[in-house]
C-alpha cells in the first residue's frame, strides 16, 4: 500500500493501484460514446426546437428580439 494511504474497509484488491478503471478495457467502444452524445444532444435539441414551435403555433407567443431585451 502506498504511504500515506489508509484502506478504511479492509478490501485489499486495490492496494497500489492508482484507478479502479482498467486502462486496456471499456464498457463501451469509442463509437458507441460518440453516438449517445451526440444522440443525445440531436435528440433534446429537436424537443425544444419543437416545444418552441408548439409554443408560437399554439399559445401565439411571437418571437421578437424584444423577448431579450425586457424582463417580464
Amino acid at each position: 500500500m502506498p504511504t500515506g494511504a489508509t484502506n478504511l474497509f479492509g478490501l485489499t484488491q486495490f492496494d497500489g493501484q492508482t484507478s479502479f478503471f482498467n486502462a486496456t478495457s471499456t464498457i463501451l467502444p469509442e463509437t458507441a460514446g460518440w453516438g449517445v452524445l451526440v444522440g443525445f444532444g440531436a435528440f433534446f435539441a429537436i424537443v425544444t426546437s419543437l416545444l418552441v414551435w408548439f409554443d408560437v403555433k399554439f399559445a401565439g407567443h411571437v418571437l421578437s428580439s424584444e423577448n431579450f431585451q425586457v424582463s417580464r
